[in-house]
C-alpha cells in the first residue's frame, strides 16, 4: 500500500513539474526536483 501512495505522489510530482516548467518558474522547478528525488529514494528503500 505504502508503495503505491508513493508512486501516485510522483506522478503527481512529474505533472506539477511539468506545469512549472511550461509556465516559468525555475524556484518550482528546483524545488519540486528535489522532492521528487525524495520520493524515490522512499520509493527503492527495502526496510
Amino acid at each position: 500500500m505504502k508503495n503505491r501512495i508513493t508512486i501516485i505522489a510522483i506522478i503527481f510530482q512529474l505533472l506539477a513539474l511539468l506545469y512549472a516548467i511550461f509556465k516559468g518558474y525555475e524556484d518550482v522547478v528546483v524545488m519540486i526536483i528535489i522532492f521528487l528525488f525524495i520520493s524515490t529514494l522512499d520509493l527503492f528503500n527495502k526496510r
